[in-house]
């Protein structure tokens, strides 16, 4: 940039150029001069001229020329008086002959100390073609109490004052080093550059004083400086600026810290060395930032900053002023995000080694911030009893909505970790943690809260001793309910669990299988209630020391798997022992068992065998177990007095070599130590059992009808009441009563015949 070349630099040093010739004239080349004659030459004067002129010339080329309307040097005094001066020497390379012109009312020329000082004002106008009046392209300077040294440096300590085509300035005080071509500018220094458009906004520089070395086209601002364009400001240390043909190029500064704000938005900056570029028309083009270097952008309800080593903001030129349009973050750079309103939603942490952020139009909010490195998202509540969550991946992606909301979030490579707040009885929940090589989280426009998180391929879960697996997974962070999809697999130290998708609370770890579910629950470790039931041995029914195992279309289980639902063709078994049914419910805590819709339950007896072999800890042989199978619509099992009641319409319970109908059945059973696992069936309501013979005898059947029926399996004994019961023997006929009891092991029947009617009985002879 001429600018400051054309600042006083030129004005002293053609000053010191115009002492020189003086000096030399007197002394050496009067002979040459034309000098008007003087009227009349008083006392005191030793040498008077009017309408003096001077030009010199080296190897017939010229070097200068010099006009004073008088000049005059009193006796007895070395100090030469001018008035009326110009001073023009001729720019070395110019081809079309232009002058930089000085002009000063008065002068005077110390020939023992060798200075010239112009106490009055002094007028410098750059680049004049040669015969012309100053116009155009031209620096003009004005001065005062200007003195030149021999050594060739040239100073004032009062107000300079310039204007050129780009710009004005202003300073207290200047001083200008011929031999090095350095000017100093030394207090309350003032530049304002106006660019080439009228619609550029001006920048404004102020410093405590400058130095600017022509040779270098460099400024040094020191000890502080401020720069000022329209809504941008900025403050610094030292600062050197750079110029290409009259403009400024690069701005470099030491603890800098900016400002723009504009709109209600603002947007803030600084670093340890900071570095302005810019384009032709003036604008800020590029900013960068060394050493805790920082970014602020804030709106009317949220403020985020960036903090890196390094920054670099890369501005769009506009009409008046460029907008910032991208921002790049670079060495442990942490992105905050928080709002003005404390409580308003979390505050959300970005850290990795580079964050790039790419603004909105206008440069005043964040459209999306990308990482290249792996990263780091926290989020911070502001408000009691939110979850504290940590999301990490490979690279991040960040899509931000109106006032620098986000809005979605993806990576690749993830893991997460949320730590849920204190339950009700102030314990701590054990922290959720999650892996994926897919994740997608989705913000609440309004609130900022997330509010859906999405990760797919390989998803792994774990919170305590649960854990979770599954092709991908989708949180609903309103409901905090996980989705499971596709493979899904759910397990903790009760069991495990698996369907097509599992749907998990993280509230409470309830959850939802559906498809192809599978489960199974490990045996108890210790009675969870100190209850004479809880603490009694188990049934067949719901055994603690057994594992259980299920299939169902689908499965809910809440309270820790303590309460479990099995729906569509559920069937729920431990070991031989199995119950199927559309629907299976097993309140554990309340010790209850209910299954309806095509209800079919199986118990297997202990064989003999094995129950002596266990007895005398002998090995156990493969004896078949005998299976009691009941059939029902509906069964309601309760553990506290271990009887299962079927209902609902037709039961039926068969054994081997027996089969038991009615419209209710009720099974007691035995523990689970015992060898059969039926104690006693009790029927009511249409009532027919049928029991069938072995071996020579296996045509021979007896079927049993009453209203009501007693079976006890281990006797082999059954008791039909109520109604008009009657056994009807394929062999040996039929026998009414108003009780029957038959021995089927003895073949024994005792008859109870009422007192007002006696027993009949039709007895089949062979």
């Amino acid at each position: 940039m001429r600018s400051l070349r054309w600042l006083i630099l030129l004005a002293i040093g053609l000053l010191a150029g115009f002492v020189g010739y003086t000096y030399h004239l007197r002394t050496n080349d009067q002979a040459h001069a034309k000098v008007a004659p003087a009227a009349v030459v008083p006392d005191n004067v030793n040498i008077q001229s009017e309408e003096w002129a001077f030009t010199q010339t080296q190897d017939g080329v010229e070097k200068a020329r010099i006009r004073a309307k008088h000049m005059r040097q009193l006796k007895d005094q070395s100090k030469v008086e001018l008035q009326g001066v110009t001073l023009e020497i001729p720019q070395k390379g110019s081809t079309n002959k232009k002058y930089d012109r000085i002009k000063t009312e008065r002068a005077e020329f110390d020939q023992k100390n060798e200075t010239l000082y112009a106490d009055g004002e002094v007028e410098i106008f750059m680049d004049v073609p040669e015969g012309e009046e100053p116009s155009g392209r031209l620096l003009r300077i004005l001065t005062s109490g200007l003195t030149f040294e021999k050594a060739g440096k040239a100073f004032t300590n009062r107000e300079v004052s310039f204007e050129f085509d780009r710009g004005r300035g202003k300073s207290v005080g200047a001083l200008y080093d011929t031999s090095l071509r350095e000017l100093h500018l030394n207090q309350n220094v003032e530049l304002i550059w106006t660019g080439t458009s009228p619609k550029t906004i001006p920048m404004k520089i102020q410093c405590g004083n400058a130095v600017y070395k022509e040779a270098e086209s460099i400024v040094y601002l020191l000890p502080w400086a401020k720069f000022d364009r329209g809504p941008l400001h900025m403050e610094a240390g030292g600062s050197v600026v750079k110029l290409v043909k009259g403009r400024i190029d690069i701005v470099e500064t030491q603890k800098a810290t900016g400002v723009r704000e504009a709109n209600g938005r603002k947007i803030e900056y600084g670093a340890e060395a900071m570095v302005m570029f810019f384009a032709e028309t003036g604008q800020v083009s590029k900013i960068t930032g060394d050493t805790n270097a920082r970014l602020t952008s804030t709106t009317g309800t949220s403020r985020t900053d960036v903090n890196a080593d390094k920054l670099v903001m890369e501005f769009e030129a506009g009409e008046e002023e460029s907008a910032l349009s991208k921002a790049y973050a670079g060495g442990k750079a942490v992105l905050v995000s928080k709002p003005v309103a404390p409580a308003a939603t979390d505050t959300r942490i970005v850290k990795s080694d580079t964050v790039e952020l790419f603004m909105r139009p206008g440069g005043e909010e964040i459209e999306r911030a990308e990482t290249a490195a792996p990263s780091t998202l926290e989020l911070i509540p502001n408000r009691p009893r939110q979850t504290h969550r940590w999301l990490n991946g490979e690279r991040f992606f960040v899509a931000y909505g109106k006032d620098n909301q986000i809005e979605k979030f993806t990576t690749t490579g993830a893991t997460t970790r949320s730590e849920p707040p204190p339950r009700a009885d102030r314990k701590p929940n054990p922290p959720q943690l999650t892996w994926s090589k897919e994740l997608e989280a989705h913000f609440d426009g309004k609130t900022g809260q997330m509010s859906r998180m999405m990760q797919k391929t390989d998803f792994r879960y774990e919170a305590g001793d649960r854990h979770a697996k599954a092709n991908q997974a989708d949180l609903d962070q309103t409901s905090e309910v996980i989705l499971l999809a596709g493979a899904a697999r759910v397990w903790d130290s009760t069991g495990s669990t698996s369907g097509d998708t599992i749907h998990i609370n993280q509230k409470n770890n309830d959850f939802i299988a559906e498809g192809n579910v599978t489960s199974t629950r490990l045996p108890e470790k210790k009675p969870v209630a100190a209850t004479a039931s809880k603490n009694a041995p188990s049934s067949p029914m719901m055994n603690r020391e057994e594992t259980t195992q299920a299939l169902a279309r689908k499965m809910t289980a809440r309270n820790g798997n303590r309460y479990i639902l099995y729906e569509g063709n559920a069937v729920a078994w431990q070991g031989s022992n199995r119950i199927a049914a559309d629907r299976i419910e097993i309140d554990r805590d309340n010790e209850m068992l209910k299954a309806t819709g095509n209800v079919v339950s199986q118990f297997a007896d202990r064989p003999q065998d094995n129950k002596n072999a266990a007895k005398q800890q002998q090995p156990v042989k493969n004896a078949a177990p005998t299976f009691t199978v009941v059939k029902a619509p509906e069964m309601i099992y309760t553990e506290s007095d271990r009887v299962a009641l079927y209902r609902g319409g037709i039961a039926n319970l068969t054994r081997t070599g027996l089969v038991v109908k009615g419209k209710q059945i009720r099974a007691y059973l035995n523990e689970s130590s015992e060898e059969s696992t039926l104690s006693r069936a009790v029927v009511d309501g249409d009532v027919e059992i049928v029991q069938t013979g072995t071996g020579a005898n296996a045509k021979r059947t007896r079927t049993g009808t009453a209203e009501h029926a007693d079976y006890y399996p281990a006797e082999e004994k059954t008791i039909l009441s109520g109604g008009r019961p009657r056994m009807v023997d394929s062999m040996k006929g039929t026998t009414e009563g108003r009780e029957l009891t038959y021995f089927a092991n003895s073949e024994k029947l005792i008859v109870d015949g009422a007192e007002q009617k006696r027993t009949e009985s039709v007895i089949k002879r062979r």
